[in-house]
């Protein structure tokens, strides 16, 4: 099977950085809010985007750990996919080698 060790790791690397730009925008978004919205506590339209900006960061949180999870994986496949091609052409040779010296009456 064809597969391009080098595409893998790019999409690994991409994927791996979803997660991680999602949740450092979000902190810097929260941070915000949460120094803006000092003194509004009251207003039940501010305690309803807290509460929303709240569940997006963790959310955002998951979805870090998740797309790092993934991209980790997508790595590890990448590396088990050259192993097990440097593995069969170890094989492939061992046979090929075990041909050759058999003797034909």
């Amino acid at each position: 099977m064809e597969v391009d060790e080098s595409k893998m790791r790019r999409a690994s690397a991409k994927i791996r950085t979803i997660g991680h730009d999602a949740q450092a925008y979000l902190d810097r978004e929260k941070a915000a809010l949460d120094f803006g919205s000092q003194g509004n506590d009251g207003f039940g339209t501010m305690q309803a985007l807290k509460s929303t900006v709240e569940k997006l960061h963790r959310a955002a949180s998951r979805l870090a750990s998740d797309s790092t999870e993934t991209g980790d994986n997508i790595t590890r496949a990448a590396d088990n996919h050259r192993e097990n091609e440097r593995v069969q052409k170890q094989n492939i040779d061992a046979n090929l080698r075990a041909l050759t010296t058999l003797r034909t009456p």
